[in-house]
């Protein structure tokens, strides 16, 4: 049977379980009066949800597909999620909206700059009286497509959208996604506390780890809160933490904040509140759990990044203010920190991947419960949910499904091979929940930002640039110098450097801070003879070529930002990504390199033509062009009956005539 018979099939089988799911209107809860709904998956494949529902392993979906449409997205190049989710947003392209990557450069000094964001410090009397308290400001620029319907009077409920921190005004609920940092300032820095002498911090993290010593069963120490604002230092803000070995040493009593809990080994917490007093006039408030690794031979706890409490938010992560401390009172604590998942734990070896796996479900179904029970309130107009914790478990558990993997391991509990599938299947049970609560008149639409591809090997652009003469190392340095932030660099005989995930900026004369690379004639040339070079650039391990293309800046970027951009992107075909140590302006000792870390797949510099997202909609459709992740915002403001802004770059992809609801 051809692989489009079996495709056939499973469309016409889910279409009869969605007419069976319409007509079964006593165990389905009341419909929800809304417009349009949309949920974002970020991450979701195609390849692998197409997989899936062949299988029969997604009914939900597959029930979608075939009473409605579903279509590959495409998504922005670079495949990065800032940038595809702001994308989204604004419905123009990277140029316009100005989120260019995760990271930015000052090219004055070369030195890397988170770009979403930028922290404004506080301001104070004698380090003591506070004047101002520290706020972040987002850089996205051009407006949500949600700020149109409130100037319509629609209501909407936006939840967890990437790029929406600190949350804004609307009219309706906004609830922060990615980019809400812990109360360290950071996208999760975790606690490792062990009696193993030998234990160390992973590379420039040494706070990570902090050593106990048991006295008759005891131990004393701190968790390490909030930086100080208030003092130059930025030190950090302890408050006393307790342990105590219970029942011959297979028991950890956790004391902190006046509340003890007892946990065995390989259980979790439940949220420990936590007060950080910085002075007499600030407390910063946290949340956070512990995971209890083991007793013997040694004490190992992880304690993970600590949340912002959503009863008291030190940073506007909701609007209207009010909004986070409603859900936390309806539905119970819940995380608030922008990235979610603890994959960073996983990845430096301080938390086991079951507990990443139980500790990730526990998440995504706190969500479901929000979602829901805002949708029980029957408001009209928009709501937008995003569920980040798919992508963030790809990422960590990818070499499960890849067998080719270099970290592949076929002996692996079963549990751990099938996490990723298994995790597709609680959100499609999750997805048949909410449709399950809407009827006809809403228009439903499920997307991803970008899908997943495996990472193999590590691509340093800073060492091939030398290795090919573009960037010159200082005379006396005997190797490659380790470490980030381009270490002994000869910039007066440097002609381009490489930073972020993918880009390549030029060392241009007047631009740079050491610039050389004349403008015009110059530039081209020199742009010209690395996308050669690049181009055929073959891996000598496998033979198979590692770029797909390298694009000019003016190639992807329209608009007032786009000259601000890396004047090359590079996209690499699957199974490479940029090395971490070169998206950092470090170099390693080969250009290319087996990645042996547990960050096994990746989309960021893929070339975005192989890690498409994915779009489904309750209304059967037709394309006027290939879908685009620029094109959903226009499309939802025609389906409210509301004008596109000349800003947007995308177009009502669905051709009107198909857009009658069954």
């Amino acid at each position: 049977m051809s692989r489009k018979s079996i495709f056939s099939i499973f469309i016409l089988v889910g279409g009869a379980v969605c007419v069976l799911l319409i007509l079964d209107k006593e165990s389905t809860p009341s419909p929800i009066d809304l417009k349009v709904l949309i949920i974002g998956i970020d991450g979701m494949d195609p390849t692998m949800t197409e997989q899936l529902m062949a299988k029969g392993e997604l009914p939900h979906l597959a029930a979608l597909a075939g009473s409605g449409t579903y279509s590959r997205l495409q998504t922005t190049n670079p495949a990065e999620s800032p940038v595809a989710w702001a994308s989204f947003i604004t419905g123009s392209n990277p140029g316009r909206h100005g989120l260019l990557g995760f990271l930015d450069r000052d090219p004055s000094t070369y030195q890397p700059i988170y770009a979403p964001t930028t922290l404004v410090k506080g301001k104070s009397v004698l380090s003591l009286f506070p004047l101002e308290n520290p706020r972040y400001v987002s850089n996205r620029k051009g407006a949500g497509f949600w700020n149109a319907t409130s100037q319509r009077s629609l209501r909407s409920v936006v939840l967890w959208c990437p790029e929406t921190f600190p949350a804004e005004e609307i009219n309706g609920e906004m609830l922060s996604g990615m980019e809400v940092p812990d109360i360290q300032g950071s996208t999760g820095t975790f606690s490792f506390y062990t009696s193993e002498e030998s234990a160390i911090s992973p590379p420039g993290a040494s706070e990570m780890v902090i050593p106990i010593r048991f006295e008759n069963g005891k131990a004393h120490t701190v968790v390490r809160g909030a930086s100080n604002w208030l003092k130059e230092e930025l030190e950090s803000t302890p408050i006393p933490l307790s342990l105590e070995l219970l029942k011959n040493g297979t028991v950890l009593a956790i004391t902190l904040e006046g509340r003890t809990q007892q946990l065995e080994p390989g259980e979790w917490s439940d949220w420990f509140e936590m007060r950080f007093r910085l002075n007499v006039f600030t407390t910063v408030r946290a949340i956070g759990r512990f995971y209890l690794q083991s007793t013997t031979p040694s004490v190992k706890l992880y304690l993970g990044p600590l949340n912002i409490d959503p009863r008291d938010p030190i940073f506007p992560i909701s609007s209207p203010k009010s909004f986070s401390a409603d859900l936390a009172k309806s539905v119970g604590l819940f995380k608030t920190v922008g990235w979610e998942t603890d994959t960073w734990g996983v990845n430096e070896g301080f938390l086991d991947e079951r507990a990443l796996l139980s500790d990730s479900y526990e998440t995504v179904r706190k969500q479901e419960a929000i979602v829901l029970n805002l949708l029980e309130k029957k408001q009209s107009g928009l709501f937008f949910a995003v569920f980040g914790g798919l992508d963030r478990l790809q990422h960590v558990f990818w070499h499960y499904v890849d067998q080719q993997h270099p970290l592949h391991n076929p002996k692996a509990p079963h549990e751990l091979q099938k996490a990723v599938e298994s995790f597709y299947i609680e959100m499609d049970r999750i997805i048949g929940n909410i449709l399950s609560r809407i009827d006809g008149r809403t228009t439903f639409i499920l997307l991803s930002d970008h899908g997943m591809a495996s990472f193999r090997r590590g691509l340093n652009l800073n060492t091939w640039l030398v290795k090919n003469g573009f960037m010159r190392i200082r005379a006396d340095a005997d190797s490659l110098p380790s470490g980030t932030f381009f270490p002994d660099v000869e910039w007066r005989q440097t002609k381009a450097y490489a930073l972020g995930i993918g880009g390549i900026y030029l060392n241009v004369a007047g631009r740079e801070g050491k610039g050389i690379v004349r403008e015009g004639e110059e530039y081209e040339k020199v742009r010209n003879q690395i996308i050669k070079k690049l181009t055929v650039l073959k891996d000598g391990k496998t033979g198979d070529p590692v770029v797909h293309r390298v694009y000019k800046q003016e190639d992807v970027y329209k608009g007032a930002y786009s000259s601000g951009a890396p004047d090359l992107v590079v996209g690499l075909n699957p199974g490479y990504r940029v090395s971490q140590t070169g998206s950092l302006g470090g170099f390693e000792p080969l250009a290319l390199m087996d990645n042996l870390r547990r960050w096994s797949g990746d989309h960021v510099s893929i070339d975005p033509q192989f890690v498409p997202g994915v779009l489904f909609t309750n209304r059967k459709v037709q394309f006027s062009a290939p879908p685009s992740i620029t094109d959903i915002a226009p499309t939802v403001l025609e389906l409210l009956g509301l004008t596109v802004p000349a800003a947007m770059d995308g177009k009502n992809v669905f051709v009107s005539e198909k857009l009658a609801p069954k």
